[in-house]
């Protein structure tokens, strides 16, 4: 097998982008497809549960006027969420050609947001049990997103141990509880936004600086 650099540094055997088909489902269906599958192997409860809800209220709207108004409004907003999960960038793949997917991605992944945990049971009024997957601390914007909801944001929240006592801050796969006012459910998911990253650069052979978006 013969390997060709394309000019941009680097050769790529496979595909270094996403397929992302959600705004061709019509045209997938009037093809003769009957059944989509959401890859879910090695990716996060987050990545899974946001990608097949968008997919699936994106397919709810292909029946058009059974659905009211506000079901498209929510539907778009979760189509959106799709660009909220890490992921390569996206593509069509060969559906339309090759060209665009021939172009290397110019990022290896896109990161946004942060998986924080799950919210578990509610213990009594506006207090839920949370499984957490990373460290959580009082008082940061956080964001949750549920199977009914886009994102609701919350930064008035309360964290408490397992003793019911206030604690600023719970680690990952310790037990608490977090007191907020937000009108969440069981089984929403809690993120947090990632800052952007700065500019940094590399040294390319010559010795020159290359401005680089880490």
């Amino acid at each position: 097998m013969c390997i060709r650099d394309r000019g941009d540094g680097f050769s790529a055997l496979l595909s270094s982008k996403d397929l992302c088909l959600i705004d061709h489902l019509g045209a997938l269906r009037n093809a003769g497809v009957d059944a989509i599958k959401i890859e879910g192997r090695m990716k996060s409860v987050y990545y899974t549960a946001v990608t097949a809800r968008a997919y699936r209220a994106a397919l709810d709207m292909l029946e058009g006027p059974a659905l009211s108004a506000q079901d498209h409004v929510r539907a778009t907003a979760f189509r959106d969420e799709l660009f909220n999960v890490s992921r390569r960038e996206f593509s069509t793949g060969f559906l339309f050609g090759k060209e665009e997917i021939e172009k290397p991605a110019r990022d290896s992944y896109i990161r946004n947001y942060l998986f924080v945990g799950v919210v578990g049971n509610e213990t009594r009024q506006g207090v839920f049990r949370i499984d957490l997957k990373n460290r959580l601390m009082a008082g940061e914007a956080i964001e949750y997103t549920g199977f009914d909801v886009a994102s609701i944001s919350d930064q008035a929240f309360t964290l408490l141990d397992n003793g019911g006592q206030p604690v600023p801050a719970l680690n990952h796969n310790t037990p608490g509880f977090l007191a907020t006012s937000q009108k969440i459910k069981p089984g929403y998911l809690i993120r947090k936004r990632i800052p952007p990253p700065e500019k940094t650069a590399r040294t390319d052979p010559s010795g020159g600086r290359i401005p680089r978006d880490e």
